[in-house]
């Protein structure tokens, strides 16, 4: 597959696109005045963007609340397809994790373009032996970076 890359403009005006917690919530800024947004604020900033507009997320913000939250039918989904899983002999450890990472990422977009990293609580069989509890690493497709400014930041 061919890659492809894309850089994206955005301005922002009288608005904080990236709060830092440690600074009082002013925007954050290099050692030179230059502002910055992390990559981590940009995903959320699209995963929010494709809840909105009907995907499945797997960590959504709940509005009110404020916080981010599993809501009940993923968690719900996720313990159907444990239960489904683990019922299931795989002939190694690869082969549940490779199916762990197809369940996921069928069902949820942020998952399947950003990756993840989800400890599950999903055993797998190996013969007759149970596993413990496992790490998943799923790499999306996408990848971000943060943005810098142009100009240094100026506050009022």
């Amino acid at each position: 597959m061919e890659k492809v890359e894309y850089s994206v403009l955005f301005e922002v005006k009288k608005a904080n696109p990236n709060g830092d917690p440690d600074g009082d919530n002013l925007p954050r800024t290099d050692s030179n005045g230059y502002g910055f947004v992390t990559q981590n604020a940009l995903k959320r900033k699209m995963k929010d963007l494709f809840a909105a507009q009907g995907s499945v997320i797997y960590l959504s913000k709940d509005k009110e609340a404020e916080e981010f939250q599993y809501p009940e039918e993923k968690i719900q989904f996720l313990v159907e397809q444990s239960e489904k899983l683990s019922k299931e002999t795989f002939a190694s450890e690869l082969d549940f994790e490779r199916e762990v990472k197809k369940v996921l990422c069928e069902a949820y977009m942020d998952i399947r373009l950003f990756g993840s990293v989800i400890t599950t609580n999903m055993k797998y069989k190996l013969g007759s032996k149970k596993g413990d509890l496992k790490n998943t690493n799923v790499y999306g497709a996408v990848t971000v970076t943060g943005a810098t400014s142009i100009y240094p930041i100026e506050t009022e």
